[in-house]
């Protein structure tokens, strides 16, 4: 059986987008949405290996940088960066998010920070 419609499906033009209704805090409303208040937070995962964990990359990096003419290279430690923005989210929910998907805690620190 065969769940493909014989009619083609209509594609939504610019008007009809305008007048597309959306659920609001006040109940179902038609128009365009413009939220009054956006809550959005930004913040920044950054995830290094922990000290006591052979950095190969970092010690790579550190050798090239001394073959291409930067002497007194002591250590170069090789992490990721990520940054977030989300809406509706706390701290501790981003904290356990940064600890169980952003990283992997045997091997690597992250830090957290909130920026707005």
């Amino acid at each position: 059986m065969s769940f493909v419609s014989p009619e083609p499906v209509p594609i939504a033009k610019a008007s009809q987008v305008d007048d597309f209704p959306y659920f609001s805090p006040f109940g179902l409303s038609r128009g365009t949405f413009r939220p009054i208040f956006v809550f959005l937070m930004k913040a920044v995962v950054t995830v290094m290996p922990k000290p006591a964990i052979l950095d190969p990359a970092g010690v790579a990096t550190g050798l090239a940088m001394e073959h291409l003419g930067l002497k007194g290279v002591r250590s170069v430690r090789i992490g990721k960066s990520i940054e977030i923005d989300v809406d509706g989210a706390d701290e501790k929910q981003l904290h356990e998010i940064a600890h169980d998907l952003l990283s992997n805690p045997v091997v690597e620190d992250y830090k957290l920070t909130i920026l707005a």
